[in-house]
């Protein structure tokens, strides 16, 4: 599809090449986006007022992935992801939007792809757009593994108290997790922003 509208914006049905089965996924036509696919989508004053609860969950709901993907308030699941970045080169791009402020930032990951489970779904990144920078740090200490309330290699999420990828202990940090509030620095101080997207994208297009 070589459209970029955001009236193609929605829920598709994919799989990729590895993949024994499709799944449901959210696709972006839209102009801030570029083709892009969200692969976790926390909404609405991360995670106080999601519609869905991101701490109180194991490994094998990261694993598998939950929520709903039609609603926009998901993750894709760490199996899926993996399908997906295995198959070709993909750049993962984050999106910070704070719209009290009109205002968005972004993290730029070149080279992102993911191991498999027996791995700890280690993941492998590049940063490469250190002119619009979120305040995440995915780049520092890559690659890492991920870290779930009932499986955690590095120790971090009794650190840090949230699952996602964290860099080493013991201080575990230039991490990005997925559970706390993200912030960005807008009016000269840090202030949570309202929406977060993470997306993917094919190195080369569809």
């Amino acid at each position: 599809m070589g459209v970029t509208d955001p009236a193609y914006d929605g829920p598709y049905v994919i799989q990729p090449m590895t993949s024994p089965q499709p799944f449901l996924a959210y696709c972006y036509f839209s102009p801030w986006s570029g083709k892009t696919l969200a692969l976790w989508r926390p909404t609405l004053g991360i995670p106080a007022n999601c519609a869905i609860s991101w701490s109180n969950r194991g490994w094998a709901d990261y694993a598998a992935g939950f929520g709903s993907a039609a609603s926009k308030n998901f993750f894709i699941g760490l199996k899926n992801l993996r399908l997906l970045t295995s198959q070709a080169k993909y750049t993962l791009t984050i999106f910070h939007f704070h719209t009290n402020h009109n205002k968005q930032a972004r993290a730029l990951y070149s080279d992102f792809s993911l191991s498999a489970a027996t791995y700890d779904f280690t993941f492998t990144s590049f940063a490469s757009d250190p002119a619009q920078p979120a305040d995440d740090g995915m780049a520092a200490a890559s690659p890492r593994s991920f870290c779930a309330s009932d499986r955690c290699v590095s120790g971090c999420y009794a650190t840090r108290s949230a699952p996602g990828w964290f860099g080493p202990a013991p201080d575990c940090q230039g991490y990005s997790d997925l559970d706390l509030v993200m912030t960005w620095p807008i009016t000269g101080e840090d202030e949570a922003c309202d929406e977060a997207v993470y997306t993917l994208e094919r190195v080369g297009g569809f």
